[in-house]
């Protein structure tokens, strides 16, 4: 909310900037609605970072050789 940018805003020094970005997985959405359309529960809902699929991945693939 506009509340929490200003907030982040006020912690930034003088001539400097900062950009925020606000996406929406909406294909997420739809998921979570047919869960919970059929009769599911979502227990979490988190992101994980990109270096960490990455880390998981090439563990993963060593694991397998």
């Amino acid at each position: 909310n506009l509340q929490d940018i200003a907030l982040l805003a006020s912690d930034l020094d003088n001539n400097s900037s900062a950009a925020l970005m606000v996406f929406e997985n909406v294909w997420a959405t739809r998921f979570m609605n047919e869960v919970r359309a059929s009769g599911g529960v979502v227990v979490s809902n988190a992101r994980i970072a990109h270096d960490v699929v990455v880390e998981v991945i090439e563990a993963a693939k060593a694991a397998a050789s």
